[in-house]
């Protein structure tokens, strides 16, 4: 109850339609989903870039997108909880070639 869910399919599959387009993920390129909710755009962009990495301050959200990842059979995913300014600084640190 605590995480939002796009229930209008036909907005929902333009919407992410959309933002996949302007993202153009890269197979070698890890891509950041911040302030993820359930993980859904992060797993529509996980067949064409190498990792997916989401965000989400809400905890119950993230146990939904670590489910929907299972179901789906989706494996280069990686679910942070917390704040984005407090996850973020470590997360880039680390990510840092």
């Amino acid at each position: 109850p605590l995480s939002f869910y796009q229930a209008n399919s036909i907005t929902c599959e333009l919407l992410y339609g959309r933002a996949l387009e302007w993202l153009q993920p890269k197979e070698e390129v890890a891509v950041l989903d911040v302030c993820c909710g359930v993980g859904t755009i992060g797993l529509c962009a996980s067949q064409k870039c190498r990792k997916i990495i989401g965000i989400e301050l809400v905890p119950e959200a993230v146990e939904s997108a670590k489910a929907n990842a299972a179901l789906n059979k989706i494996h280069n995913t990686e679910w942070m909880v917390g704040k984005a300014e407090d996850v973020l600084p470590k997360l880039l640190e680390e990510m840092d070639p």
